[in-house]
């Protein structure tokens, strides 16, 4: 375990921007540099194309070759330090790391590619202090090789033991080599693929505040040419709420057949119940002299995520609990009123006299108080009828009661 991460950490460097020479943690440098193990002097090597008269300064190996055609050509490896230098040679197949960067496959690992249509004349090297061998190799496109481009690379290895840091012996492996580039002849066909698309929304504590989405999603090279890519992810809006656009760094290139994924953050997104968040992805040659067609497909995708004011609607939920519990204290202090109300009217009337008790020593009988006195005659008797009768007995009358006609007197005698 401890030997396959070191040699990963190794690896990183194999092929750096121009593949030239770099140091075992990456960066860019005229030669590779390590500790020796026993006098601390160091060992000090490059590698690169060997000179020719048309380009002697070439950074990498390039080829634009037909089917069956072979080439034949020579890397360089220069020993800066001061005793001999032995190295392992071979080539391999390349590869787009999860970074964006160019490297090739695991030692190890048996290539199909560049790396199986290179051979070397040599596997192991041993250069005298402070000297260069060039070792020729040939590279033969078989006959049935898909047009387009294909990549590997021609690696020096330098193997040594070490200790790691909790004391268990390790194997150093640190590459170093440089690409080589075949474009087989034949249409070509830049195309792109996303996939596994996912997007996910963080809104604000703020109530009518806007939200964040993560994107996520995977882009395949499904052509057959080497390509960056121009990115854009935008998301909808809706009425009032705008939709947001943001333009990532330009995708790195990519090989044929390689994947890379991306996360992209997009801000500001306004929480509208459900958002779509679209990517598109526009392909941009690598290649210096390379121009694609005005009808290079661009490729997009959609996904969609709930955008929920989570937030505003707590916020809301609030106010309405408060106004239900504000609107029943209220109910219930105005029926505890009323009680009140009530209870003092009560009180109060018991406490006032009865007006019809006869307390004020009154009969409480009502008097029209226009009664008449009664005509009193001699012999005592009241209102009697001229012809003796009694009839006139209680006759006492009130004023403005009508009497009827006088009796009909008898035969006088």
């Amino acid at each position: 375990m401890f030997v396959v991460l070191l040699l990963c950490v190794a690896l990183g460097s194999v092929l750096a921007p121009g593949l030239e020479p770099a140091n075992a943690i990456g960066r860019t440098s005229p030669a590779a540099t390590l500790p020796s193990q026993d006098d601390g002097s160091s060992i000090t090597w490059s590698v690169r194309p060997s000179p020719t008269d048309a380009d002697p300064e070439r950074p990498n190996f390039g080829y634009d070759i037909a089917p069956g055609v072979t080439v034949t050509d020579s890397i360089r490896v220069r020993n800066y330090s001061e005793e001999t230098l032995r190295l392992d040679l071979y080539a391999s197949d390349a590869i787009t790391t999860s970074t964006g960067a160019l490297d090739l496959l695991p030692a190890g690992e048996e290539p199909t590619g560049v790396g199986a249509w290179i051979s070397l004349d040599s596997s192991e090297l041993a250069i005298a202090p402070l000297e260069f061998v060039d070792v020729d190799f040939t590279l033969t496109v078989p006959a049935d090789a898909e047009p387009g481009d294909h990549t590997g690379g021609i690696v020096t290895s330098h193997r040594t033991p070490g200790v790691d840091d909790g004391g268990d012996t390790v194997i150093l492996d640190r590459r170093l080599g440089n690409r080589v580039h075949v474009r087989v002849d034949g249409p070509l066909r830049p195309a792109l693929q996303i996939s596994d698309a996912e997007v996910s929304y963080t809104g604000s504590f703020n109530p009518v505040g806007t939200g964040s989405m993560h994107v996520t999603y995977t882009v395949t090279n499904t052509g057959n040419v080497r390509l960056g890519a121009e990115q854009t992810v935008t998301t909808n809006g809706r009425l009032f709420f705008p939709g947001r656009t943001v333009t990532p760094e330009p995708m790195g290139e990519l090989l044929p057949g390689n994947s890379l994924t991306f996360d992209v953050d997009v801000g500001e997104v306004w929480p509208i119940g459900r958002t779509t968040a679209t990517i598109e992805l526009t392909p941009i040659p690598t290649r210096d002299g390379d121009v694609f067609d005005a009808d290079t497909p661009v490729e997009s995708a959609s996904v969609t995520a709930p955008t929920m004011p989570w937030t505003l609607l707590a916020s809301l939920a609030v106010l309405v609990g408060v106004a239900v519990l504000w609107r029943r204290h209220r109910r219930r202090r105005e029926r505890r009123e009323a009680a009140l109300v009530d209870a003092a009217v009560r009180e109060a009337l018991a406490d006032t006299p009865n007006a019809s008790d006869g307390s004020d020593g009154s009969d409480g009988s009502e008097q029209d108080g226009s009664e008449h006195d009664e005509p009193q005659h001699e012999n005592g008797d009241r209102d009697r009828a001229p012809d003796g009768t009694g009839a006139g007995v209680g006759g006492a009358h009130r004023s403005g009661e009508r009497r009827g006609p006088p009796a009909p007197r008898g035969n006088e005698q």
